[in-house]
């Protein structure tokens, strides 16, 4: 996981968009460019200065971001969602039908 991640999921836990340099990984794939934040190239301070401007002068934006990163905690890091997630899998798993005629062979 990238250094960002735990500040990252920090603005999210408080309903903030989160602005990064793009990276590949989990918060790459969490953090969809215009969806729950918004990112700029790594290096480039103008490109930041912009983004943050386009946020605050955006107030429909930057609301409809910060409903989406409160989901986005919600879904990906509450321990509540991924007790949901872990409880669908293993019912899955063990509605599989060849694990069920697996099962039906042990003595």
């Amino acid at each position: 996981l990238h250094d960002a991640l735990p500040i990252s999921v920090e603005y999210l836990s408080a309903g903030l968009p989160v602005i990064s340099s793009p990276r590949k990984g989990v918060l790459c794939d969490l953090l969809k460019d215009g969806a729950c934040g918004l990112s700029y190239s790594s290096g480039s301070s103008e490109e930041l200065i912009g983004v943050m401007e386009k946020l605050l002068a955006d107030r429909a934006a930057l609301a409809a971001m910060s409903a989406r990163a409160a989901e986005v905690f919600a879904r990906h890091f509450l321990v509540t969602a991924a007790h949901e997630r872990m409880e669908e899998f293993l019912t899955e798993v063990t509605n599989c039908s060849a694990v069920q005629r697996a099962a039906s062979k042990v003595p």
